[in-house]
């Protein structure tokens, strides 16, 4: 898992100690500044960089590792957490 934020909060309904052991590990993008972010949004639209996500519930995670996996998810596969913002 990688969360690319300067301050990151807890992510609710995960168990840590419980789910994150061998070879899961979660990181962070702490050394990326407000002017990398515009160069590469202004690089994006220049080239064009063209996204695509698979968005996924909390609930649908098992079948969003399946289809992981088996190299099923083109571009990003996300798992959405909550309605925040909505």
């Amino acid at each position: 898992m990688i969360l690319a934020g300067i301050t990151m909060t807890p992510i609710p309904e995960i168990d840590y100690a419980r789910l994150l052991y061998h070879e899961r590990k979660i990181r962070s993008v702490a050394n990326a500044t407000r002017r990398d972010a515009e160069e590469l949004l202004a690089l994006a639209e220049a080239i064009p960089l063209r996204t695509e996500i698979e968005l996924f519930s909390l609930e649908q995670i098992n079948h969003a590792l399946q289809k992981l996996k088996r190299s099923e998810i083109r571009g990003a596969g996300v798992i959405e957490i909550g309605t925040a913002g909505r």
